[in-house]
């Protein structure tokens, strides 16, 4: 609870940073994050959510090996999720944002800051696929001292990191610092969960890269095609969620 309350003060330290940009930006901010925060909450954290159940069963049994195995093959499918959400996301940011948003009384580059700020935002989406399992891992074994005090080393750090952003008065470098932060939050739980990213016992292996570029290339040729096309937001949309359900099941037949 205490290391959730921690990571619930990023969004608002980095409003507060926001706060001292030009006008507007808390609510590009606001927009990106929640954009952002749905596929996480939806496709990302509920892995880590149900996998905590079968992490406790396996750390009460005393079974290390297999608990290490199912750590890193829940890893793997977060991960993997991740990665074909974060290629979507960010080739259809800006007919989502035209869709969502683009009925209203925003303008053409208020909208086109949003879609940006989207973009940026969407890379963490990977290194929280690994954090949110690497809690779940170690809160199974009871280790959450451990989990409450690399979330506050990441926490005191994020001011660091959004330092650049505010000087430079840029949105998108203090968007680029939630990335940072993030991306910290993943190697620090990571590594304390033995994690590790290749070799035999590693995340990333030739099925991952498989995926990953699929991924990379069906969700650039659908946005093509959707702007080739000349495509109002809600076709390109459409366009775009039938190229990801169809690598969604690919990737899980892949994974098998």
């Amino acid at each position: 609870v205490g290391a959730t309350g921690l990571m619930l003060l990023a969004p608002v330290l980095i409003r507060a940073g926001a706060s001292l940009l030009s006008d507007g930006a808390v609510a590009s901010f606001n927009y990106a994050q929640k954009l952002t925060e749905l596929p996480v909450g939806i496709l990302i954290t509920t892995i880590s959510t149900v996998a905590l159940t079968t992490f406790s069963s396996l750390a009460a049994a005393g079974d290390s090996t297999v608990l290490a195995s199912a750590g890193r093959e829940r890893a793997r499918r977060s991960i993997t999720v991740a990665i074909i959400v974060t290629a979507f996301g960010v080739a259809f940011a800006r007919p989502l944002v035209a869709f969502l948003l683009g009925r209203g009384a925003m303008d053409a580059d208020a909208l086109d800051r949003v879609a940006t700020l989207t973009q940026i935002s969407l890379f963490q989406v990977i290194f929280v696929a690994v954090s949110s399992v690497a809690i779940a891992y170690l809160n199974a074994q009871l280790r959450t001292g451990l989990v409450l005090r690399l979330t506050g080393y990441c926490l005191v750090a994020l001011p660091i990191l959004a330092l650049p952003g505010i000087l430079l008065k840029s949105d998108q470098a203090l968007m680029g610092a939630v990335v940072l932060f993030q991306a910290l939050s993943a190697v620090l739980l990571g590594r304390a969960a033995g994690f590790r990213l290749t070799g035999a016992m590693g995340l990333i292996d030739l099925r991952l890269g498989t995926v990953a570029v699929i991924a990379v290339g069906v969700a650039w040729l659908t946005a093509e095609a959707a702007a080739i096309l000349a495509s109002p937001a809600w076709l390109a949309l459409g366009i775009g969620g039938v190229g990801f359900g169809v690598v969604m099941l690919g990737a899980g037949w892949r994974l098998k």
